[in-house]
């Protein structure tokens, strides 16, 4: 991927959590998702785990520019708050975004 924001990503894994997260997205949201179209679910479950990466390699962006390790110390070794849910942020932005344009 990039080792100057992420030095420890690989391609591999990265297409791996692409694979795992569409796969994981799309059985969630088709039996537990009633009102959601079926093609949007497709759609959700392709883009969103990408989304979620690029989520991650911005906050690992924005801790390589100001020279930080971890953005808190509520979890030692984890990176803080912010990088337990920096995919989070951008994956629930891009799907409300989904969501307006689609309905």
């Amino acid at each position: 991927m990039n080792e100057r924001i992420s030095p420890k990503k690989t391609i591999e894994g990265s297409i791996g959590g692409w694979i795992l997260g569409a796969l994981s997205g799309l059985v969630f949201a088709y039996f537990l998702v009633e009102r959601l179209p079926f093609n949007m679910m497709i759609v959700s479950s392709l883009l969103l785990p990408i989304i979620s990466q690029i989520g991650d390699l911005a906050f690992s962006s924005i801790k390589r520019h100001y020279k930080i390790k971890d953005f808190g110390t509520i979890f030692p070794a984890h990176g803080g708050v912010l990088d337990r849910i920096d995919s989070l942020l951008f994956t629930l932005m891009a799907f409300y975004v989904l969501l307006m344009l689609w309905m």
